[in-house]
Parts: structure tokens; C-alpha cells; sequence
């Protein structure tokens, strides 16, 4: 990992196989201490009616909701964490980020 303006990033480099060209990178998370879960699934389990796929739906997929649900997981303590990947997002101009 490395940092790009004060934030710890990933390092990305371009692959290309001979026919598809991509990137790749280590991963982020330590598999002997750590899981990855996508915000959906806790967005779910605390608001079961919320569907990603209902357009009716997509207003309830704000910053509120997310900490309303960790602070319901009692995992609000990664709120810094949110708030630094969408100020990241913003310096990139990163559009496609979404709940999963």
C-alpha cells in the first residue's frame, strides 16, 4: 500500500494478457485477520426493504443510511473511513462508486 495525497492506496499496475488489458493489484485485506463484506449486505440486514435494483429505492442510498447502519452494527468507529473515501473520490472524480 501506498499514499497519494495523505491517503493509503493501493498500488495499481496495468496487466495485459495478450488479449484483455486490465489491472491488477495485491489485495486489500489480511485473510488471516480480516473479511471483506460488501456495504450492501449491512445496508440489507439493517433495512431489509431496501433494494439497489428498485429506482424508487436509490434515495435511501445516502451517507445517512450507511451511518445509521454501522452505528446499528456498532461499527461506527469506521465513519473516518467513509468520510475518507468519499473526500478521495471527490479529488479523482471517481462517479462509480456504489453499494457494492
Amino acid at each position: 500500500m501506498g499514499a497519494y495525497l495523505g491517503f493509503d492506496v493501493l498500488k495499481y499496475d496495468i496487466a495485459y494478457d495478450g488479449v484483455t488489458l486490465g489491472c491488477i493489484s495485491e489485495s486489500m485485506i489480511d485473510l488471516e485477520i480480516e473479511q471483506f463484506t460488501e456495504g450492501i449486505k449491512f445496508i440489507q440486514s439493517f433495512n431489509p426493504d431496501y433494494d439497489p435494483f428498485n429506482k424508487e429505492h436509490r434515495s435511501l442510498y445516502n451517507f445517512q443510511t450507511i451511518e445509521k447502519a454501522l452505528d446499528h452494527f456498532k461499527i461506527g468507529r469506521f465513519k473516518h473511513n467513509l468520510v475518507e473515501v468519499i473526500i478521495f473520490d471527490t479529488l479523482i472524480g471517481n462517479g462509480d462508486r456504489h453499494q457494492e
